[in-house]
């Protein structure tokens, strides 16, 4: 009987063991950006970040806006260098990264504010110029969008995600507010629209592969 515990309670260990590595690796393999750090500077604004490719490989990103909003990304890889650049509208620029933690207590599309348009960006990205690789995606998505930080993070996540074989080439139409308070016009938050547009191999838009998101972050 003691045997029969002792070799029930090896088997129970070596369950959990294999339980715990599977989790491990699935927990490895659902990252995807990281170490990402910002930096304002005299000439303009610079952040940088890891990005976790489908095939294991860690690509290093690094993204510098200057005042005029021209914008350079680099992408650091085993393959080499790749850069890309872009433009954004640097006044509108949420710099310190961080969403807005507060709109978990209200709905900034509600009656208790105003919504006014400060600018916009548009920016593409098809199979040609990315072969939809996650690395190039995000930056490309640096290049011509205005977020930063987790919600940057947040949002290349979210296209990567929803890229398949019957998408060619997506477009990228970002509007931004400066979201105020109706009583005393004071500033609350900026918010980000994000239209994004699929397209197949001859140009027709993809609808169940289009979509709007929307994203907060204090800055501009």
């Amino acid at each position: 009987m003691k045997r029969l515990f002792k070799r029930l309670a090896m088997l129970m260990s070596l369950v959990l063991m294999v339980n715990a590595t599977c989790i491990s690796a699935f927990a490895a393999s659902d990252k995807t950006m990281d170490d990402y750090k910002s930096t304002i500077t005299a000439s303009g604004f610079s952040d940088s970040f890891s990005v976790y490719n489908d095939d294991g490989s860690v690509s290093f990103i690094t993204r510098n806006i200057s005042s005029d909003g021209k914008t350079t990304v680099v992408i650091h890889s085993a393959n080499g260098t790749k850069t890309i650049n872009g433009h954004v509208d640097f006044s509108s620029l949420p710099v310190s990264g961080k969403i807005n933690t507060a709109i978990t207590r209200a709905n900034v599309h509600s009656s208790t504010f105003n919504h006014t348009f400060v600018t916009s960006n548009e920016f593409e990205a098809s199979k040609d110029t990315a072969n939809l690789s996650k690395d190039v995606i995000f930056a490309i998505l640096s290049s011509g969008s205005s977020l930063t930080g987790t919600a940057l993070q947040t949002f290349a996540n979210k296209v990567y995600n929803n890229l398949n074989k019957d998408v060619h080439s997506i477009l990228i139409e970002e509007s931004i507010y400066e979201v105020t308070f109706k009583s005393d016009g004071s500033y609350y938050t900026h918010c980000f629209h994000e239209n994004v547009i699929a397209y197949d191999a001859n140009g027709n838009v993809l609808p169940k592969n289009s979509y709007n998101l929307t994203y907060q972050q204090v800055g501009g």
